[in-house]
């Protein structure tokens, strides 16, 4: 199982898309670089404004985007939320959730902590407790979810920081 669960990760990590497109944490290559069409903007005394915004719960994942959606993760009250946004509106195209009941050891943020990765068709998330999840892209169903802390036998001290 541990075999099975290491070689997901790599095949996240080294998962790239088009140059567009931000589907992990620092992006396709993970560096933090930019690499599509330089953006001209002339902003001169004006200040940019805003185009869209949306309410997100608690937690410090990062968005990532893929074509025209952004994937956000974050926590409401006992459920751990996966936003698919319309990158022009912000307008919810589906939302994917399952319960979560994790606090961190300080009261401080019970959250996700990590990034959504988005892969082919499918979007990953963590939870801070360990719950690993794939949802289909297009709709938001779940197509698996694993306890990872029960099932690879994590110590909690090892999850709090994710």
């Amino acid at each position: 199982m541990k075999t099975v669960a290491w070689t997901l990760v790599a095949l996240l990590l080294t998962t790239t898309l088009e140059a567009g497109n931000w589907p992990q944490l620092l992006g396709p290559e993970r560096d933090g670089t930019y690499r599509g069409e330089p953006v001209q903007v002339a902003w001169g005394e004006t200040v940019p404004r805003v185009l869209w915004s949306v309410e997100l719960g608690e937690g410090f994942a990062g968005p990532v985007a893929v074509e025209d959606v952004v994937y956000i993760a974050h926590r409401r009250g006992g459920e751990l939320l996966l936003d698919a946004l319309q990158i022009d509106s912000g307008g919810r195209l589906w939302r994917a959730s399952h319960p979560t009941g994790y606090r961190d050891d300080f009261g401080f943020n019970g959250g996700p902590r990590a990034t959504p990765v988005v892969a082919g068709d499918r979007v990953f998330t963590v939870s801070a407790e360990g719950i690993l999840q794939a949802v289909d892209r297009d709709n938001g169903n779940r197509l698996w979810l694993v306890d990872t802390q029960e099932a690879f036998d994590i110590p909690r001290s090892c999850l709090l920081y994710t």
